[in-house]
């Protein structure tokens, strides 16, 4: 919801719709992935052990993200 706000905001009118549907294309591009991927670990690992990973992933980025922001505040 945000992200299509900030795309409504910044993005130049007459340019929304290409906006619009290269975010959506993106999305759908990342649903799809996420769930051929979900797929394969299950069967590979088993339903808690995939579903860990899949907890933990966004939980690890972000700290990673985190910690390049502050490294990045720090240095001149």
């Amino acid at each position: 919801m945000l992200l299509r706000t900030l795309l409504a905001v910044r993005v130049p009118e007459e340019l929304h719709g290409r906006a619009f549907a290269a975010y959506n294309a993106a999305r759908n591009t990342a649903e799809l992935g996420a769930v051929g991927a979900g797929g394969l670990l299950v069967g590979a690992l088993g339903p808690r052990t995939a579903l860990l990973l899949a907890g933990l992933g966004p939980v690890l980025a972000a700290g990673a993200r985190l910690i390049a922001l502050r490294r990045r505040q720090r240095s001149p």
